[in-house]
């Protein structure tokens, strides 16, 4: 007999935490919404940086989903303005060009890196930790 694992997206259970998407990048937000709508994530979404504190403002936003070359301030300035406004807010940086980005300690400005391309799994994952 053979075993066969696949991915159970019904493993998880979350109670409605709020993610907002900020991603300048059309594919790879509905992605990013596709697999978090599937396991009860309420997901806010941006495209640049100018509305991310609005919504942060008017939403409990539990977990920030934070694409670094975002415009027109980028991740890592808008990730050192959150952990001094918003210390609670759990950040996840993501992109595709890690080596161009991060000089010195600003890694230290997130909670969790992760480089694109990332798999529905490990995005769940990775969430699910920070988020305990």
């Amino acid at each position: 007999m053979h075993a066969f694992i696949l991915f159970n997206f019904n493993i998880y259970s979350t109670t409605m935490k709020n993610i907002l998407i900020a991603e300048d990048d059309a594919a790879s937000m509905l992605y990013y919404n596709s697999v978090l709508k599937k396991v009860n994530y309420n997901t806010f979404n941006v495209t640049n940086t100018t509305n991310i504190f609005d919504i942060i403002q008017k939403n409990n936003i539990h977990l920030i989903l934070l694409d670094i070359k975002i415009i027109p301030i980028g991740g890592i300035e808008v990730a050192n303005i959150l952990k001094k406004e918003y210390p609670n807010i759990k950040i996840i940086a993501q992109t595709a060009y890690s080596h161009l980005y991060f000089k010195g300690n600003e890694r230290e400005l997130f909670d969790l890196f992760l480089e694109k391309p990332i798999s529905s799994s490990i995005l769940i994952e990775s969430i699910e930790k920070l988020l305990k």
